[in-house]
């Protein structure tokens, strides 16, 4: 290990005399530092150059073969120390500085911010040293010494972007940073190689556009290919990687640099070309010729590229490579792969596709290999993954068309041809986008969004087999398709008797792992299939252990948590029963047997299964809903402290599901205070993840007003600071005193979010629910001003509506509440006012439904003043009921129930009566609206004999009940349609 201070001058002589390499000339002896080089090249890279012994101990850190430049004297051991140790008119020894500089210690510890801004600093003073060493002329010492020391540090800054680059803690900024810096250097390299050519021409007379340079052109590719790249070609191909791995957003020239480093060493290659080998020149055209790594590296720069001309540029320098003199390599598969990777980074799927079938044709000098046929079908997931108007629901199984080609490819090479063998990976692009297809139809199912070419395939409605769990039954599809294929490797390798390729190269085989069933479960979890989509998670796990087990234990086949849970969350889905939601338990049962006390950190148990359950409780509206998920809190509490496992320690999550379980309990609001206060408790005994959210505080205070809790609701609210309300538990607070009809209280909660908005929180500003909900809490009271204060309340809502506030636009319920204002005070006019505002509804472009008949046939039935107003009302009820039918509106049970209490009223001659419920009666039958009011109505109007020959029922002695009537009569009887407007409210605000 060398010490800190030792300099680079006194490393030199030990490496010469250990790679003993030197090749003579009549100028001096050029030395050669033959040292190890290894950079993970991507896509574009032919093979990484591995040059030399990895294991020699005296390698420093650049790690390169870095060829010293010739002198004008013999170079030995004894005078190189004259030349690290020149002093500079600029300052001190710079090089005695620089390899004082921890990063210049052999090792690949990674850098620290502090050792880039030290490379930073001493790469921008040697570039500044350049022009004052350069005029000292070509071979002098000067000049081979600022190029040794510009080798080191370019090297040096290539650890940001060589193989162990995940290494390193450099952002993109400073990766940027760093390939300029070495962009400089190398340029500045070449142009020393250059001012060489040129001097040489100059001496001896000859001209860089002789026709020499275009000679047997073909024969010296071919001498390319046998001969070792090293020096200058690879100094240069080290920063043509540094781009092409810097993000295009940060480095948005990084193509055009990298293309002008290959176009100037082109040049150097011509003009060395023309120079006889036995002539005075210190480098070889090997050295400076480019190589097809090079080549590929510019493209993979132009692939990556943002710039509108990348596409003409790379497929320029392609065609280029693909004619003879034109350049110094030919193009490979990686050529090829980098123009399928700008086509599918650009999104241009179609072109992509069309490459790779021409590479496919026989007659193509290039044949695609499995990452070829993988650039294509990451294009289609791409686009099929994306928001957007290009999204296609054939894109999966156009991917899996490809997919199909390249298996076919391989089973034609008898399973032998490593280049075309697929992968876990290429199957699990298929797989995924099949996996995701229910998730992305449902989102832009909810979002309406009817300009997709998915809608215009029909898949709603024309395609059977397209339709909600398509994309998860294919997704299982796949993936019983990849343990096939890996079973059919498996024996034609056995039966080419290649037993130790079947050992040694087992996971060279498509691997099917654990993560490709949890993707296929989830997928079915989440397709909207409900108890059937669960079974079929429950058939996977069981598939999947079944394949664990026949492995032999095989641990990338072994069922984790994340599985188990993904079945469970599928029972959680499935539907609203309690039968479900206890398979769903059953499996956290099995969960606890297998991974409670397990000691792999991978495997440990955490809150989120039993969230899960406690979800599926939550979601089911029994009365033993909140005690059972209640039971799954204590069971994970209790075993939170058993195992001391902190990712089993309940958080908010946790107790908002059982709080939300509940609601819909008689005794939730109390239930959910005490599961509250719990949560505080916890919060302050130091569990951080339990301190109540505002989601908490909305459930509470929901499960509070539902029970009838209503100041303990206001003060849960007062809790609340005030940037975190919204308008939701406000309208939730409205909503419990709506219930109770207390208009006053409603009205004052409307007040406090209109104080709010004034203070500036937006989020509490009143909307038409508010002011709806608040109506409704007026028109339910005993007030003698409801009527008045409904029609203020209504007024602000049109004013702000007015004001260009668009969520207060009025609405059907605002009318609603102010008819059923005026109807309950008993006012003799109410038809006539009723009816005035409904007319005012229609002009603002209202249109009534079945409820608005409803109220006005209701309020018709509760006049009784004189007979007059009874005639009229009798009148308007029934045209109302008339023209339900002309107006596109079916009548319900309540439309029946009120016109029966219409003509029990309304019509007092008995006859008229008789006929009027004899109708009434069985046109509810016929459409299935008979409810027990009409049977009691008809029995009280009518005398037992009418009422039997009616009903075919007695009732002399009791009135039969509705259940007694066959069942198709009741079948369509629904509840006050005005409540379920209500109810429909209530759950808006929440």
């Amino acid at each position: 290990m060398f010490r800190k201070s030792r300099q680079l001058s006194s490393i030199l002589p030990t490496l010469l005399r250990n790679r003993r390499v030197a090749l003579g000339s009549s100028r001096g002896d050029f030395w050669y530092l033959r040292e190890t080089w290894h950079v993970m090249h991507d896509a574009s890279s032919e093979k990484s150059l591995s040059l030399g012994n990895e294991s020699n101990r005296h390698a420093f850190t650049p790690c390169i073969a870095s060829r010293a430049i010739s002198t004008s004297r013999h170079f030995h051991s004894g005078n190189i120390v004259n030349v690290n140790t020149h002093t500079h008119p600029f300052g001190k020894s710079r090089h005695e500085t620089q390899h004082k500089n921890s990063y210049f210690r052999r090792g690949s510890k990674p850098m620290t911010p502090k050792d880039m801004i030290a490379l930073e600093k001493t790469t921008k003073q040697h570039l500044g040293c350049f022009q004052y060493d350069f005029a000292k002329g070509i071979g002098s010492m000067a000049i081979s010494s600022w190029q040794r020391t510009a080798v080191s540090l370019l090297l040096e800054w290539s650890k940001l972007w060589g193989r162990n680059r995940h290494e390193q803690s450099a952002s993109q900024e400073q990766l940027f940073q760093g390939v300029s810096l070495a962009h400089e250097l190398a340029m500045n390299i070449l142009t020393i190689e250059e001012k060489e050519l040129d001097n040489y021409f100059d001496s001896a007379g000859v001209k860089t556009d002789s026709p020499e340079l275009l000679k047997n052109h073909n024969n010296f590719v071919t001498k390319l290919d046998e001969g070792e790249n090293i020096n200058v070609e690879s100094i240069c191909r080290v920063v043509a990687l540094g781009w092409s791995r810097c993000d295009g957003s940060v480095a948005k020239d990084a193509a055009n640099k990298a293309n002008d480093l290959l176009i100037k060493l082109e040049e150097i290659a011509h003009k060395r070309q023309i120079i006889p080998s036995e002539q005075k020149v210190s480098f070889q055209l090997l050295e400076v010729a480019p190589t097809p790594s090079f080549y590929n590296h510019v493209l993979s720069c132009w692939s990556r590229s943002t710039d509108s001309n990348a596409e003409t540029q790379a497929v320029t320098l392609l065609e280029r490579m693909s004619l003879p003199l034109e350049t110094y390599a030919r193009p490979d598969v990686f050529s090829y792969n980098n123009l399928l990777n700008l086509h599918a980074n650009r999104g241009d799927v179609d072109k992509a596709e069309a490459l790779l079938k021409e590479m496919e044709e026989s007659g193509h000098r290039i044949s695609p290999d499995a990452y070829s046929y993988t650039i294509v079908m990451n294009a289609f997931q791409k686009r099929f993954t994306t928001r957007g108007s290009e999204r296609d629901i054939n894109d999966p199984s156009k991917a899996e068309e490809i997919l199909s080609r390249l298996v076919k490819k391989f089973e034609e090479s008898n399973y032998s041809d490593i280049n075309l063998r697929p992968t876990h990976v290429t199957f699990g692009t298929v797989l995924s986008m099949y996996a995701a297809a229910d998730r992305l139809l449902k989102e832009d199912m909810s979002r309406g969004d009817v300009t997709r070419k998915w809608w215009s395939r029909n898949i709603l409605s024309g395609a059977n087999d397209q339709k909600m769990g398509w994309g998860a039954e294919n997704a299982e599809r796949i993936l019983e398709w990849m343990i096939a294929s890996k079973e059919k490797g498996r024996r034609k390798i056995v039966e080419n008797k290649d037993k130790a390729t079947v050992n040694n190269r087992g996971d060279d085989l498509i691997l099917v792992t654990n993560r490709h069933f949890l993707t296929v479960i989830d997928a079915w979890a989440k397709a909207g299939k409900g108890v059937m989509g669960a079974k079929r998670c429950e058939h996977l796990i069981e598939r999947l252990e079944n394949l664990y087990q026949s492995s032999g234990g095989d641990p990338k086949l072994r069922p984790g948590p994340k599985h188990f849970g993904a079945v469970i969350d599928a029972y959680a889905r499935a539907d609203e029963q309690e039968s479900t939601a206890e398979h769903a338990e059953i499996f956290l049962d099995k969960l606890e047997d297998l991974f409670l006390h397990s000691t792999n950190p991978n495997e440990a148990l955490s809150n989120i299964v039993y969230n899960l359950v406690i979800d599926a409780w939550s979601r089911r509206i029994g009365p033993n809903s909140g005690v059972r998920a209640n039971r799954v809190l204590r069971r994970m509490v209790e075993n939170y402290n058993k195992t001391k496992n902190p990712s089993l320690r309940p958080d908010v999550i946790s107790y908002t599901g059982v709080m939300k379980a509940y609601v819909n309990h008689p005794n939730g609001g109390e239930e959910a205070l005490k599961i509250l206060h719990e949560m505080k408790e916890q919060f302050n005994s130091g569990n951080a993840n339990a301190k109540p959210d505002f989601k908490a505080y909305a459930v509470a205070i929901d499960a509070c007003v539902r029970s009838g809790l209503l100041r303990e609701a206001e003060s849960l609210l007062d809790e609340l600071d005030d940037s975190a309300k919204n308008q939701t538990v406000f309208n939730t607070v409205m909503n419990g005193y709506r219930m109770e009809g207390r208009g006053q209280e409603a009205e004052s909660v409307l007040k406090r979010m209109i104080e709010l908005e004034d203070r500036g929180y937006r989020r509490c500003s009143p909307n038409s629910v508010s002011f709806g909900v608040c109506m409704e809490a007026w028109g339910r009271s005993k007030s003698k001003s409801k009527v008045h204060a409904c029609n203020e309340l209504f007024k602000q809502c049109v004013s702000r509506y007015q004001s260009g506030d668009n969520t207060c636009k009025p609405n059907l319920l605002h009318f609603h509440a102010l008819a059923g204002a005026i109807t309950s005070i008993g006012s003799q006019d109410r038809v006539s006012q009723v009816l005035s505002l409904f007319e005012k509804m229609e002009e603002q472009g209202i249109k009534p439904n079945r409820v608005t008949f409803n109220i006005l046939i209701k309020t018709c039935a509760s006049v009784f003043e004189n007979e007059d107003a009874k005639i009229n009302a009798l009148q308007v009820a029934i045209s109302a009921f008339s023209s339900l039918e002309s107006i596109g509106i079916s009548a319900d049970s309540i439309t029946y129930t009120s016109m029966v209490n219409v003509i029990k009223h309304l019509v007092d001659d008995p006859d008229e009566k008789f006929n009027a419920l004899q109708g009434l009666f069985l046109r509810s039958c016929e459409q299935g609206f008979l409810n027990q009011h009409i049977i009691n109505v008809l029995a009280e109007c009518t005398s037992a004999d009418q009422f039997q020959a009616i009903t075919g029922m007695s009732s002399v002695e009791t009135v039969p009940g509705v259940d007694t009537f066959p069942s198709e009569w009741s079948a369509n009887a629904t509840v006050d349609h005005n409540a379920q407007a209500r109810q429909n409210l209530a759950n808006s605000s929440n």
